[in-house]
């Protein structure tokens, strides 16, 4: 019953090890779409605030932490 306990146990760790991975693995996806979506010339967002500067009618506003200058 014990040796079944800790069998149990290192399985419990090995998936909080896989999850930590995956995390790890999506933060860094996120952190290239953001640096895409926000960083060097012509990007998206500022593409976007060129066209509202022009005029375009809009009810929004992008978040002030992604408007970086």
């Amino acid at each position: 019953q014990g040796g079944l306990l800790y069998d149990k146990f290192v399985n419990f760790v090995e998936d909080l090890q896989r999850i930590g991975t995956s995390l790890e693995q999506g933060q860094k996806a996120y952190d290239s779409a953001l640096k895409r979506l926000s960083e060097g010339q012509g990007n998206l967002i500022r593409s976007a605030e060129k066209i509202k500067d022009l005029g375009a009618k809009a009810s929004k506003n992008l978040p002030d932490s992604l408007m970086k200058d």
